[in-house]
Order: structure tokens, then sequence, then C-alpha cells
């Protein structure tokens, strides 16, 4: 499944605009208030009813819907339309909202195209699903849920679970983590009692493990531990509870772990559920890492999902400094987006597929704040 266009009219700051998305990357760049945050929730709005409407046996599941302050200021409707690619078909669908009064009779939503195309997928024995997941500003790692609360179900769908969750703790992830490691602990205990070689790690938690030593070399051993009960992991050869690490680190761990985990539950036939499809919308990929880490998420991120799209905003002048290096190896697969005045224009260069200077320097500027914050914090 891959994103390919968005169409907003009077949508918040935006008029009438279209956004064309790359196949693996696409960064949207902006001072506070230019609309970044704006397009992830049209998309968020407008994939919710691909998600609802698979989930939903019948096939007429109701997404999320514009709401009346969406709506641009003097505008009497607002509509937003996607175009995705999904398993070799072009498909697209509208959400549209009116102005509660208004004299329009022909502005409304078309999900007719969605609604079949969802039809035939059901038909179909849905053996994997491409994940779509939001990440909104709101993600936080409070603490850390030992305890299950109830158990929870996995099959194929619930990988959409809380997809849209705009306040998402990640308590999904470690109850899953918790669950599984309990059953190959089972596994393992029970193994031995009949003499046979001790059980390895199940598949499940295994690719989860997997994808956060990818990401994080220098994290490795992710274990429950029962006396006292928490969740623990060697960082540089050192066992330290996660609870002990910073926000940054927790919120990566969550993140990632999070994602590998959705992977697994929508991939039971991959042998490495890793190379599963989906699009993930990251809000401020930098929120709470450190200088170096902002350096380094993208291509990290990239690298541990190589058949995800990403679609991610950023204020991060360290961030927006690896982008070049990555559009080297990534030609026509990334793509850079700069949002002004209700406008959204490409920072790439047509002839050479880079990110201008200029529009590098002007990129660099709009978030100048950030940067001074940076550099006033000690970092060269």
């Amino acid at each position: 499944m891959v994103l390919n266009k968005l169409k907003l009219e009077n949508f918040r700051r935006f008029g009438n605009v279209e956004v064309k998305f790359a196949k693996r990357l696409s960064v949207l760049v902006g001072i506070n208030g230019a609309g970044k945050s704006s397009i992830l929730a049209a998309l968020s709005t407008l994939l919710s009813w691909y998600v609802r409407r698979l989930v939903s046996p019948n096939g007429t599941g109701t997404g999320m819907a514009i709401s009346d302050r969406d709506i641009q200021t003097d505008a009497l409707s607002s509509t937003i339309a996607l175009a995705i690619e999904d398993d070799g078909k072009e498909v697209s669908w509208s959400v549209s909202k009116v102005v509660k009064g208004a004299p329009i009779f022909d502005v409304r939503s078309n999900l007719k195209e969605l609604t079949e195309h969802v039809k035939d997928m059901r038909a179909s024995k849905l053996e994997s699903v491409p994940i779509i997941v939001s990440y909104t500003v709101n993600r936080s790692v409070l603490d850390i849920p030992l305890r299950i609360k109830k158990r929870h179900e996995f099959s194929v769908l619930s990988a959409y679970n809380d997809a849209f969750d705009r306040a998402a703790d990640f308590r999904r992830f470690f109850e899953w983590f918790r669950e599984w490691e309990d059953v190959e602990n089972e596994r393992i205990v029970d193994t031995l009692a009949t003499g046979g070689v001790p059980y390895l790690a199940n598949n499940e938690l295994a690719t989860v493990r997997r994808a956060l030593n990818r990401f994080l070399p220098e994290f490795t051993e992710w274990k429950i531990r029962r006396n006292p009960i928490r969740m623990e992991v060697k960082k540089d050869g050192k066992p330290l509870s996660v609870d002990q690490l910073s926000d940054g680190e927790k919120c990566m761990i969550a993140l990632v772990g999070d994602l590998a985990r959705r992977l697994v539950v929508a991939n039971p036939m991959l042998e490495d559920p890793l190379l599963g499809n989906g699009i993930v919308l990251v809000d401020e990929i930098e929120l709470h890492l450190h200088p170096e880490w902002q350096k380094s998420v993208l291509p990290r991120m990239l690298q541990t999902f190589p058949n995800v799209q990403f679609v991610v905003t950023t204020h991060s002048p360290l961030v927006l400094a690896q982008l070049n290096s990555l559009l080297y190896c990534k030609k026509g697969e990334i793509a850079v987006f700069g949002l002004r005045s209700g406008s959204v224009t490409s920072l790439l260069d047509s002839d050479t597929g880079l990110i201008m200077a200029s529009e590098m320097d002007d990129a660099v500027a709009a978030v100048d704040e950030e940067f001074d914050a940076i550099l006033d914090g000690g970092v060269r």
C-alpha cells in the first residue's frame, strides 16, 4: 500500500492544495502554524475510513470526520481526497463536510471506490494487511504497564487497534511483549521437562527484538524481570530498567517496538514480518530526541522497516541535514516539502533530485529558534 496524492480544499490553512508523496519518505518542513500537522490530520482522517471499512464485517465502517473547525474561515464546505496504490490497484476516495445550514447540495463524500476495493479484499482470505498508524505529538511513555489489565486478541486486523489514538501511550506494546514472553517461557519449561533442547524465542517476539536491536544497536537482551517486576534491557552491556532511560530513549523504544509489533500481527504468514508494508505518520519525528539521535532517526527508520512508507514532520535542522545524504541513496523515493502561507512547495532541485542550497537555507532559517536552542545547550 502506497500513498500517491492528497488533495485539500478549504481545509484549515489550505484553500486548494495538492501533495504528491514519495514512495519511502516524505518530510514536511515549516514554522509553527504552517500546516504540517494539518496534512497529517487529513491523512489520518482519510486513512481511518480505509481501516474502518476493512475492519467492519460488512465494509460499512465509519471513519473520522471533518469538523466544523477544520473548514477554512468564510468557506461553506471542505473536501479532502486521497489516492493510493493498493495491491496493484489505484484507489481514490474523498471525505467532505458542509457548514451546518449552508445552501450547498452537491458537495458530499465519495467512498464508492474504497468500499468496492475493501469488499474485494475481504472476499479473499486476509492473510496479511498493510499497517496504518499515526503517531501524534501526544505520544508518550508515562509508565511501563507490566501488570496486564486485560488479555488482547492478536488477529490480523488487530494490527489496526488504536492506530489513530491521539494520546497513545504505547501500553499495548508493553503488554504484548509481556504476554509473548510468558508464552516463550512456558514453552522453554515444557521442552526442558521432556528432556528436549530448550525452545528458542518464538518468531513474533524474536522479530520485535530484532527490530529494536537493529534500530538501537547499543541496546541488547530485552526481557521482563519478575522480582521486582520491570522491563529490562542492557545498554552498552549494562543492565537497566526501561524506567531508568531518558524520555527520548523510551519514546523511540516504544515507537519502534509498536511498529514491529503491528507488522508481526499484520503479517503472520511472512517469514520476516519486518518486510511487511504500510503507511506510518509521525508528527515531530525529533520529539524528545538528543541531537545525535535526531541525525540518525530517519536513516534508521528506513533501514529497520524497508517496505513502510513514512510521512513525517520536523522542526529540527539536524533532521534536515541528513536528508541530502538519504536522497543520494534513495533518489526518487524521498520528497521534502516546505509549507508556508497555506501552500506546499517541493524543496528538491528538479535536475539533481537533492535539496537546493537556497531551500535548505530557508528551511533551516524557519527553524532557527530550535537550532539556537541546541547550540545554547553546548552541542557543536
